[in-house]
């Protein structure tokens, strides 16, 4: 079969836009749980190591709404390419639990790999 000519640009467009196909969402789309339910975050450095555990509902929900506030866009870029991290945090729905529900640090979450227009850094510091 043979291709007309003037496809061609077409072909070669769509090409492109189907391998930027990034999207933007916000901070409880990254989340698939109810971010109400959140009993501990622990936030580790990456410098330093260091670590805090917060209980405190208020200070669990003035923490949530900052990363509420901003905006995130869901890159293409693989995970194993990022190296190194500002902060670490992870979220659990029991206080008591070890594993947490949901992990994030500077720009991936799980297994989404993202940008953001706050800086967390700064949130999480």
């Amino acid at each position: 079969m043979k291709i007309p000519k003037f496809l061609f640009p077409y072909i070669f467009i769509l090409f492109l836009i189907s391998g930027c196909s990034e999207r933007t969402v916000e901070f409880n789309e990254l989340y698939d749980g109810d971010l109400s339910k959140i009993e501990k975050i622990t936030i580790v450095d990456g410098s330093s190591g260091y670590s805090i555990i917060i209980n405190s509902k208020d200070d669990i929900s003035a923490l949530i709404d900052e990363p509420n506030s901003a905006t995130y866009t869901l890159t293409n870029i693989d995970k194993d390419e990022i190296n190194g991290t500002l902060f670490g945090v992870a979220f659990y729905e029991k206080a008591n639990h070890t594993d947490p529900v949901f992990t994030m640090t500077t720009n991936v979450t799980d297994h989404k790999v993202f940008e953001s227009n706050a800086d967390l850094a700064t949130i999480f510091s």
